[in-house]
């Protein structure tokens, strides 16, 4: 079995779906959104819009809710190795 990581409060995300208003929020720890930008525009053009919206314009929410966490999971992983590659 893997080591578990101590959990890290600055790369927390948070998603928040109020089903009957139809309205979605996104939060992330400091360190996704200082480090990485992971804010405003990248989340809705990279991940509410081709991730989330197609499942639920369609009615599904779950299948939704689920693609945009492997989603924003992928964006995350590839942000930070392209931040690791770079020279210091």
């Amino acid at each position: 079995m893997a080591k578990k990581e101590p959990f890290d409060a600055g790369r927390l995300v948070i998603i928040l779906m109020a089903m009957n208003d139809q309205q979605l929020q996104i939060h992330f720890g400091p360190k996704l959104k200082d480090g990485l930008g992971l804010e405003g525009p990248p989340v809705t053009k990279e991940l509410l819009e081709p991730h989330f919206l197609p499942f639920a314009k369609q009615g599904k929410l779950s299948e939704g809710l689920v693609s945009l966490l492997r989603g924003t999971e992928k964006w995350i992983a590839e942000r930070e190795a392209v931040k690791n590659e770079k020279p210091k």
